[in-house]
């Protein structure tokens, strides 16, 4: 039996277990959307609506106010943008000192080391990074961006080790 339900401003006609209210869960939805996006707004962690990030001006602000890991490694997102890899590596670094948990940030900092033709930090960090995290090391041999690293005989070592110990 079809039945009518009535309320503000709004009639939907249902058919038992056939059809649903949408206009209720659309607004609930749209509820969510709104409160989701007014934490991420108040926490700082909502980027432009034009997809850019923060200015590395603005992230120096932020960070001397209030010098948290998500804003550190921001920060080196900004940095590693404009191509100022040791300083975006030395960024990732703050951050993880902060909070060590973040997979993207220890490949980031690892990234922008190789980057940055740092090879005797980027080998040490891979070593530190295959002790405490062998499946991030192993992942992150395989990135291209270290393809620049590849010729050093050190690379292949610490891609087996790194590999050998994320199998473990």
């Amino acid at each position: 039996q079809p039945w009518v339900a009535k309320g503000v401003g709004f009639e939907v006609q249902r058919c038992p277990m056939k059809q649903h209210a949408r206009k209720p869960a659309i607004a609930a939805l749209l509820l969510a959307f709104g409160l989701g996006t007014a934490g991420l707004a108040a926490t700082g962690q909502l980027h432009r609506a034009s997809g850019s990030t923060a200015s590395v001006g603005e992230l120096e602000r932020a960070i001397a106010a209030h010098p948290d890991a998500p804003t550190w490694a921001a920060y080196g997102d900004a940095l590693r943008a404009q191509g100022r890899y040791a300083a975006a590596a030395e960024a990732y670094q703050r951050s993880l000192a902060l909070d060590p948990s973040p997979r993207a940030v220890q490949i980031n900092a690892a990234v922008a080391l190789a980057q940055a033709n740092e090879a005797d930090a980027f080998f040490a960090y891979l070593t530190r990074l295959t002790i405490t995290d062998a499946k991030v090391a192993a992942d992150l041999v395989g990135r291209p961006e270290l393809a620049p690293l590849h010729g050093d005989p050190r690379f292949a070592l610490a891609a087996a080790t790194a590999r050998g110990q994320a199998a473990d």
